[in-house]
């Protein structure tokens, strides 16, 4: 976990995200602080900007989806005092890589609890408990893993019917 100069903003991130990230990254406080050299950081700090003087900036109001991050100490020289604003565009890019980044993790932990014996609804359960995920994302993470299921069954299937016609 990397502390910063204690400069935090706000970010726009799902609930289930914000769960994630801080049972990933065993965080549990109201600040979530980017670990040291993971690629989600450096994705973070390459978006950061300076706030433009006519930019028109107000306070977020996210409610449930607000996320308080701190922004680590500079990197290749820059300031964090200076480049600490994010865009609504690349607050989108962000909470688009760190949903492909939570579907990873989620993934290989699932196919792992999968291939160890477990029922594929327990393995649902495992993950969410190993994280510290509320049981109201249970339906989400459950229809995801039945949707990844489906593909490498699929991908089974057509591997198997294109190896029998040749």
């Amino acid at each position: 976990m990397l502390q910063g100069p204690g400069i935090f903003i706000t970010i726009k991130l799902d609930p289930y995200l914000q769960e994630f990230l801080r049972g990933y990254f065993k965080q549990n406080g109201n600040v979530f602080y980017w670990p040291k050299n993971h690629d989600l950081t450096r994705r973070f700090q390459s978006l950061l900007r300076p706030k433009s003087d006519n930019t028109c900036y107000t306070k977020p109001d996210y409610g449930d989806w607000a996320f308080r991050v701190d922004i680590p100490y500079s990197f290749e020289g820059r300031d964090p005092f200076i480049i600490n604003y994010l865009s609504r565009d690349h607050n989108k890019l962000l909470a688009k890589r760190i949903k492909e980044f939570a579907d990873m993790v989620f993934h290989e932990e699932a196919i792992s609890h999968r291939t160890s014996g477990w029922e594929y609804k327990d393995c649902v359960f495992i993950y969410m408990d190993d994280y510290h995920i509320n049981q109201k994302h249970y339906d989400r993470l459950l229809k995801d893993f039945q949707r990844l299921r489906n593909n490498i069954r699929q991908k089974k299937f057509r591997k198997h019917k294109n190896f029998t016609l040749n």
